[in-house]
């Protein structure tokens, strides 16, 4: 599976699960499940930098 491949797939479950958040709870929890989403992953990087760095770079990236 290629880069793009996998990027797609986390990109289509990340679309599902926000919108079956929003189905669920409504649109106003989408940032706290986006927020506990990153916490989580930063968890699992054990990267806290880098994920400050990807903060950063893609709120000044909307």
């Amino acid at each position: 599976m290629t880069t793009h491949s996998r990027i797609e797939t986390v990109y289509e479950a990340l679309a599902k699960a926000i919108d079956a958040t929003e189905a669920t709870a409504g649109q106003s929890a989408t940032p706290v499940y986006l927020a506990k989403l990153v916490l989580a992953l930063a968890h699992a990087l054990d990267d806290p930098e880098r994920v400050n760095q990807l903060i950063d770079q893609y709120r000044n990236d909307l």
